[in-house]
């Protein structure tokens, strides 16, 4: 889950540095570099996990590691979300009328990517922290690496839509349905 999550983090970090202007695209730097450390922390929990001899024993003896990860993840989460939101809506005030539309497309993407995401990691921390014997955070936790993967999916396909137009996503990807003076790559 740690690998998904950070890949995931990379690439909208990636997004962060690449939109805002140079003194803010650091934001996605720093995010970038919390998320390789929020990854070591992973790979440290997953190996305790295999030799601490009970689900007692984790909940005990990692739960301020395991808080650190949590909190980093939701801090990363919200920070990317409130990035890019705040960009967009910069954008949107100074923006021309034709222009507008896909700013508020980009915004509601925005908001669909980004803040699903920081939305779960933060109720992963807080059930966490209210209940960390019964393992209900871990249900959440477990969800959170299909929520990661589907918000990149989601990423993808706002991408083709906005790159290529409906029919082209509808289509599918086959090699045949593909325009010939299309430049995909």
């Amino acid at each position: 889950m740690g690998l998904i999550t950070t890949l995931v983090q990379w690439f909208f970090a990636y997004r962060v540095w690449s939109i805002l202007p140079s003194p803010w695209r650091y934001v996605g730097l720093v995010c970038a570099l919390a998320a390789l450390a929020r990854l070591a922390m992973s790979i440290y929990v997953g190996i305790e996990v295999f030799v601490l001899p009970n689900a007692m024993a984790v909940a005990l003896g990692m739960q301020p590691v395991t808080t650190a990860l949590f909190m980093m993840g939701a801090l990363i989460d919200v920070t990317i979300a409130i990035s890019m939101v705040y960009f967009l809506i910069q954008k949107w005030e100074k923006g021309l009328s034709r222009v507008t539309r896909l700013i508020d497309r980009l915004i509601g993407f925005s908001i669909r990517t980004g803040l699903v995401t920081s939305i779960a990691a933060v109720v992963v921390l807080i059930l966490y922290r209210l209940m960390p014997f019964n393992l209900i955070y871990f249900a959440m936790y477990a969800s959170l690496a299909k929520l990661y993967s589907n918000s990149l999916l989601s990423a993808q396909c706002a991408e083709l839509l906005e790159r290529y137009g409906v029919e082209v996503a509808l289509r599918g990807s086959s090699a045949a349905n593909w325009n010939s003076s299309s430049n995909f790559f």
